[in-house]
């Protein structure tokens, strides 16, 4: 199995999390924890590879400090993915695209 993790984070871009999301004593006023269901994620090699799971893991501030973002894990069969350049891209519902290439032949 391969396991792509990509972060999601919340930067000062954005609205403040802490007035989205909870109230004052940390309380959750709204669930938006799954946000990240509007992006795409691609794993490219000669072609796309489709993950056979993609779960993810929200992540709160501490003392109420709201949604910081989310944890995305791409989990791929082995056999399906060469070592080779890979390139892993992230595009946002506005359409911004955030790529990665990784030379996994030259990992050990």
């Amino acid at each position: 199995m391969i396991d792509i993790r990509v972060y999601l984070v919340f930067d000062n871009s954005h609205p403040d999390p802490t007035q989205l999301y909870t109230d004052r004593e940390g309380r959750v006023l709204d669930h938006r924890e799954n946000f990240w269901r509007d992006y795409q994620f691609r794993v490219l090699q000669e072609k796309t590879i489709t993950p056979r799971e993609i779960n993810a893991t929200t992540k709160y501030g501490c003392c109420g400090g709201g949604l910081l973002g989310v944890i995305v894990d791409l989990k791929f069969d082995a056999e399906e993915v060469a070592a080779r350049a890979t390139k892993v891209e992230v595009v946002a519902p506005d359409g911004q695209t955030s790529t990665a290439v990784f030379a996994l032949d030259q990992l050990k």
